[in-house]
């Protein structure tokens, strides 16, 4: 950012003080200023200018000529030109009534993590003189106050949009903390529009923002205005009756309580052909000041400030001018009673989910409510857990099996170096031999004498016996002749 302080001249000509002047010669000097900025500008003694002072008027007309080789033609759009002219000139920022003529000067807003360079020009009407530059400076900061602008509820949520003037490069920009009273699950975000989830639906809720980068926490902002609950959107209609009399018609449905915490809506019903329409929180209404014999249908919403359930249509109904009065009221108790019946079970089965629903949560350890979503998550984190020790526990096998194969050569090593160690003599080795063959050759007489029984034995065969045919048949005559 550049700084450019303009000072009034003590000695004359400077600032606000009239100077008697030509209008020839005031368009030179002119030129001659606008030459002077091209020039510094070229040479980039500053880099750009500040938010107050604009000297784009002055340096528009980069190419102008010098006032040896601009002759007669006059430079466009110079300050101090002779009156008349058709096109209007532009007056300088640094000619207006805003000066810097005091110190210090604060340049704002600027970049934080920015490297910026300043220089210091001091003008009048006459010259320019400036600083030498300055080094690199780079602003460091935490971030400023954010400012809440809107907060809008929704089912189980609330968007919020804010506001923070957070210049700053990558490495400096802010993280925010959205923080809601009563307290619930500090979020985290970089975005000036989000969702604050998992609010409990007809809770009063106000919030407050602060910015944190990496040096330091930014201050809280105010707390947003007004108080805003997040609401469910009311259910759709589950059943009607209708009931037509004399000039009106009464309708009966079932639905979910719309006064409760949650909801805290109303109904609106109305009619077509169009008539007027009805505004309650009771689950029955009377449509009075039609026509008789005319066909009519009703049309019944469930609303809140969220939103609205499905359109309920009904079917086609006329009044009667021949119902009786008695009649019209005993058809509107046995409808009563009817739909008080069927709202009973209907709300006992809202009751049974819920208990689910509250089965289903789990708790925190803080006591905080966990949502499905949360509890998906959770399960997904436990899944990566466990892959990560089986992970772990296949590491350790092979650490093991490793530890086993080293301990191996270990022992090998031990036995090659005791086998090195023993240098045995030939003579040594020897001598082993002839005692080795030596108890081979002498044996015992025993071992002599069992060696010589295997041998025999092994040495035997078997003779065959062979028996005359003649023989065996004779003896089987003899022993035929008994019988």
């Amino acid at each position: 950012a550049g700084a450019a302080a303009g000072k009034n001249s003590r000695s004359g000509g400077g600032g606000n003080m009239a100077v008697p002047m030509t209008a020839g010669s005031f368009r030179k000097k002119s030129v001659l200023t606008m030459n002077r900025l091209a020039s510094v500008r070229s040479k980039g003694t500053f880099s750009t200018v500040l938010s107050k002072i604009d000297l784009s008027a002055i340096t528009a007309n980069t190419d102008a000529p010098d006032e040896k080789s601009s002759g007669s033609d006059k430079p466009p759009n110079v300050f101090g030109a002779a009156d008349g002219d058709e096109e209007e000139d532009e007056i300088p920022e640094y000619k207006r009534k805003i000066r810097y003529t005091s110190l210090p000067i604060i340049i704002s807003p600027v970049i934080n993590g920015e490297e910026y360079i300043l220089k210091v020009v001091a003008r009048n009407y006459t010259a320019l003189k400036g600083s030498n530059t300055s080094d690199f400076v780079i602003p460091r900061g935490v971030p400023p106050k954010p400012k809440i602008s809107t907060v809008k509820g929704s089912e189980g949520e609330i968007k919020i949009a804010f506001e923070c003037d957070d210049y700053s490069t990558l490495e400096y920009r802010a993280m925010y903390e959205v923080v809601s009273e009563p307290k619930s699950v500090k979020t985290k975000t970089r975005r000036f529009n989000m969702k604050f989830r998992n609010l409990d639906n007809g809770e009063n809720y106000a919030f407050r923002i602060r910015g944190v980068n990496d040096l330091g926490k930014g201050p809280w902002s105010e707390l947003s205005v007004p108080v805003v609950k997040p609401l469910k959107i009311p259910s759709n209609i589950q059943e009607l009756r209708m009931v037509p009399g004399n000039e009106e018609v009464s309708l009966y449905w079932v639905a979910d309580d719309v006064t409760k915490k949650q909801y805290d809506g109303w109904f609106e019903i109305s009619t077509r052909p169009f008539t007027y329409t009805v505004i309650t929180r009771r689950q029955q209404v009377t449509f009075k000041g039609l026509v008789n014999d005319q066909v009519y249908r009703f049309k019944i919403y469930a609303v809140n400030i969220v939103g609205k359930s499905n359109k309920h249509e009904t079917q086609e109904i006329k009044p009667k001018a021949n119902m009786k009065e008695k009649l019209y009221q005993t058809l509107q108790r046995k409808t009563q009673l009817t739909l008080n019946e069927f709202r009973q079970n209907y709300y006992q089965q809202i009751a049974e989910k819920e208990k689910k629903t509250k089965r289903e949560l789990n708790v925190n350890k803080k006591g905080k409510i966990i949502n499905a979503q949360q509890q998906i998550a959770e399960q997904l984190e436990k899944a990566k857990n466990k892959e990560k020790e089986k992970e772990k526990d296949k590491e350790k096998k092979k650490d093991k099996k490793k530890k086993k194969k080293d301990k191996k050569e270990k022992k090998k090593d031990k036995l090659k170096k005791k086998k090195s160690k023993m240098n045995l003599d030939l003579s040594g080795f020897a001598a082993m031999i002839e005692k080795q063959q030596s108890k081979e050759t002498t044996k015992s007489p025993k071992k002599d004498a069992m060696m010589k029984a295997k041998e025999a034995l092994f040495s035997r065969k078997r003779h065959t016996s062979i028996m005359d045919v003649t023989r065996v048949d004779n003896f089987a005559n003899v022993f035929r002749k008994r019988k």
